[in-house]
């Protein structure tokens, strides 16, 4: 009898274990700069100690969405995406016919510096339930 009420204790604390860890948040929204998506380019969360910090990949329509934000307040900055190779080219030059193009593409902004570090964007956001919508409005 005292072998089966140890290997229930023991079954039960095995059950529980997997809800110990971490509860986190799906965060969502959509970026916009002067009312225009921004179209590439990563949001960045970091906790107010800068211990963690989570990215989410802007999509080309300006939206993004993490599932691995930790409950919690966070500091938000936003990060350009590549350029694309055109913008890159010295003055005079032309991409040649059918090459790759890889970086931000059409649309292509670049973020104003101080939006781009969680400690000067004066962004934030508060993870207090599973599911967040969080839009970053920038101007």
């Amino acid at each position: 009898m005292k072998r089966i009420a140890t290997v229930l204790s023991l079954a039960v604390f095995l059950l529980t274990l997997p809800g110990c860890g971490e509860s986190k948040a799906t965060v969502h929204g959509k970026v916009t700069l002067n009312d225009k998506p921004v179209t590439s380019g990563t949001v960045v969360f970091s906790t107010d100690d800068d211990k963690k910090t989570v990215h989410a990949q802007i999509q080309s329509d300006g939206t993004y969405k993490s599932s691995e934000i930790p409950m919690g307040s966070f500091k938000v900055a936003v990060l350009s995406g590549p350029k694309p190779p055109s913008m890159s080219m010295p003055k005079g030059v032309v991409m040649p016919a059918g090459a790759p193009n890889s970086g931000g593409g059409e649309g292509w902004v670049e973020i104003p510096k101080p939006l781009t570090d969680p400690k000067t964007s004066n962004l934030s956001v508060k993870v207090d339930k599973s599911d967040v919508p969080y839009d970053i409005p920038l101007k």
